[in-house]
């Protein structure tokens, strides 16, 4: 299971599309033009350094990572994106590393994703 975030109109007032826009750029989040429209869609906050969100589905609350959004893959799949400047407001592709295995290994066993879509085993 990938995780499907997909570009689509803002229900609701326009305004808050601005408004979140502003939040996430007033928290020093940076990404990519191509994914700025994430920013614009959903209130993001900082939890434990990381830049995530809430969302409501079937009765259920889900916590979705920024990064995990860019490269298309969600956590449950046990596999890591990590910055690989460390800074973890740098959303932006050419940052994000996506990586598995555990500990130090993870640094060691990577490929890098610079689209969604491509994320290619090593």
């Amino acid at each position: 299971m990938q995780c499907r975030v997909s570009p689509r109109v803002t229900s609701g007032n326009p305004l808050w599309a601005s408004q979140r826009l502003a939040r996430a750029q007033a928290l020093g989040i940076r990404v990519d033009p191509e994914d700025e429209w994430l920013l614009s869609e959903f209130t993001w906050r900082l939890v434990g350094g990381y830049v995530a969100t809430t969302l409501r589905r079937g009765g259920r609350n889900y916590m979705l990572y920024l990064h995990h959004c860019i490269v298309g893959m969600a956590w449950w799949h046990g596999e890591a994106v990590r910055h690989r400047n460390r800074d973890k407001l740098d959303n932006t592709r050419r940052n994000l590393v996506y990586s598995y295995g555990g500990g130090d290994a993870m640094r060691r066993r990577t490929t890098y994703a610079t689209t969604p879509r491509e994320l290619v085993d090593a």
